[in-house]
Parts: structure tokens; sequence; C-alpha cells
């Protein structure tokens, strides 16, 4: 890709270049996401005619000269948060149809015009997913191990992370602040569970590199299902592998944060209101999780049942789930009012403790 530009602007001259500079905002917008710094370097080295302050000239039909200053990144964020939140978009979209407590728990809180505190995706590898995130501007922040259970998993900070609600959209129309992408080591299962689980992953393996956004988008599964005995059989070893068989890359769960929430509300209140309208919440460790620090307390709801359509009929499994978040004030910034704090003076990031047990909350047998 590089290299092609290069010769496109090494064949143009600069007196040239200028009846063709709007022939390369297609080629921008193509690259604007997989190589932008590609483009842009050799654009800039190529045009040797910009101004020493980074300006850059540019003609307008009668070729009198104009200069702006190039804003590449600022505009490639706002681009990819754009692009993002529309495959965010199309994915909460579904996931708040096949998952009513969901639903119901945004509308009794007043949620539903709020960005959500992160969004949670289950892989049998994580690889492609977090390189398509990584492409659209979304930056790995840290990552977590889960032994017991066989897992990792890394956290992504979505573009303009620290952009605030627009209250003219609702929660599917905004991009979430985080991404939380986590994986199994299949290699740890059993051989039995493996000769299930494996060939599905190595399949959607052979897939162009692109497929797990896609899948993710379209809500469409990168493998074969399996029949309901596989499930069974994967489901008495490893419930995450058997979620993920029958789920792929769709949404697991949507956390909302309290302290965003348009009424104040503890987690305790959240969890009464939740309770009282026959939302089951997750138990295990508590109903609140917290963090050692104590800054992050968490808590979730039971995943609702869903009907899977299985290689030999139809049957229940464990469906998505939604998620609540307090992220506390951090000691640093106990000084500052209410209406000061933003999400930059708050804890940040997840909890291994955590986070094992809200993965506990697709085990419906605890429902």
């Amino acid at each position: 890709m590089q290299c092609n530009l290069r010769c496109f602007c090494n064949v143009l001259g600069a007196d040239d270049f200028f009846p063709y500079i709007f022939a390369l905002v297609p080629y921008y917008s193509f690259c604007l996401v997989s190589d932008l710094s590609n483009v842009q370097g050799c654009v800039l080295r190529n045009c040797q005619w910009r101004s020493p302050t980074g300006d850059f000239p540019l003609a307008t039909s009668n070729y009198s000269f104009r200069t702006f200053r190039v804003r590449h990144v600022g505009k490639m964020e706002n681009k990819c948060a754009k692009l993002l939140s529309r495959a965010c978009s199309a994915s909460i979209r579904r996931y708040l149809e096949l998952t009513p407590r969901a639903k119901q728990a945004m509308e009794l809180l007043g949620a539903t015009g709020l960005r959500a505190d992160h969004l949670a995706l289950r892989t049998f590898s994580s690889e492609s997913m977090q390189k398509q995130l990584e492409a659209f501007q979304c930056k790995p922040q840290g990552t977590l191990q889960f032994p017991a259970k066989h897992l990792h998993a890394t956290w992504l900070s979505c573009p303009q992370s620290n952009m605030k609600e627009d209250g003219n959209l609702d929660v599917t129309e905004q991009l979430p602040m985080r991404i939380f992408l986590s994986s199994i080591d299949i290699s740890k299962l059993s051989p039995t569970v493996q000769s299930i689980v494996m060939p599905r992953a190595e399949s959607a393996a052979k897939l162009p590199a692109d497929h797990a956004l896609l899948c993710f988008t379209l809500g469409e599964l990168p493998w074969d299902p399996p029949t309901v005995q596989e499930y069974e059989m994967v489901c008495q070893e490893s419930e995450y592998a058997a979620w993920v068989m029958v789920h792929g890359y769709a949404v697991n769960h949507v956390a909302i944060a309290v302290h965003r929430l348009p009424k104040q509300r503890s987690l305790e209140e959240v969890n009464e209101l939740l309770e009282e309208h026959g939302i089951p919440l997750n138990i295990a460790g508590g109903k609140i999780k917290t963090s050692n620090d104590g800054l992050l307390l968490q808590t979730a709801a039971m995943a609702d049942q869903s009907i899977y359509e299985f290689a030999d009929g139809a049957s229940h499994v464990a469906g998505s789930y939604i998620e609540f978040a307090e992220r506390k004030i951090l000691p640093e910034y106990k000084y500052l009012k209410s209406k000061e704090t933003e999400e930059c003076h708050r804890r940040d990031g997840f909890e291994v403790g955590n986070a094992d047990r809200i993965f506990e909350s697709t085990n419906i047998t605890a429902d």
C-alpha cells in the first residue's frame, strides 16, 4: 500500500498533483483505519512543497492557495469511533432483543440514554477480534488471567472514551467506553471436549482476518452449530466454551455505570430494584463484587435463557445478561466537587476476582 501510493506521488509533480488531490480522497478513506500512518508519511515525504510548519497547501478550483493544518489523528479517531459505534450498535440492538432482562433493567433505571461502561465478548481465540478493534483505534490497557477457568482477557479503551453521553441518542447508538475481550485456552480442555471445540475454532481461523468483527456486527456464527449432545458434553466441563460454541462473537454482556445514571443510586439500591421486578442476580461471591482496593464494585443479573437451533433440533441455552458497575473516585481526586468529576477521575480497568465471579452469570443452573 505504501509503495503504491509512493509511486503515485512520484509520477506526479507538485504542479500536476493538484488536479488529482481529490482522487486521493477515496484512497484515504480506504486506508484510514488499516494503514493511515503509512499513507500519511508517504504523502508528506513526497509532497516537498508543504510548509515547514506542517501546513498542507491545497488548491482550489482556480489553483489559488489556502492552507490548513492537517489533523490526521483527531479526524482518524472521530471516523474510527463512528464506524465502530455502528458495528456495536447493530450488535447491541440484537443483544437487547434477545435479552429481555437487560432491556427491562435499563428502562427501570433510566439507563437507555447512557454510554455503556463496557461491552464484553467471549471467544475461542481473541487474536482476530483484537487486531480489528486496534485497527479502529481501540487501545489495549491491561490483561487478566483466570487459570482455574483456562481464560485470558484483554480490556481495551474505545476511541473518544472520555466523550460524554449524547442525550439525543440511546445506548445502542453510543460507543461503549471499554471492551472486555476474553478467550479460552482450548488446549487445557479434555481430549473429548477438544475434539468438539477445536474443529470449530480452526474453521474460524481459516476465514478472512476481519471475520470476527463481521460476525460480531451481523450476528453470524463462524462455524457449524453443534448438536444438543455436543453442547451438553462441553457445558459439563466448560460452561464458557459451550457459550462461545453456540453464540460466537455475540455480545456476552453490557455493563452500565451506576454513577452515570440520571438518578443517583448505590449498587445496593440498584440490586433492590432489580429483585423487586423479578430479575435474578448473580450471587457468586456475593451480590456485589468488590475489588481489593474497594474502588470498583460490580453486580450482574443472571443470563436470560434463549431458544437455540442446534444441528438436531431446538433447545434452551444460556444467553446474555446485564451488569452494573460503580467506579469510585480515586483518592487523589477526592477534593473535586461532584459536578467536576469526570470518568478519568474514577477507578479504571477491571479486577480478576470480580470478573471471575461475573463469568458465572451464564451458569443458568444457578438461576
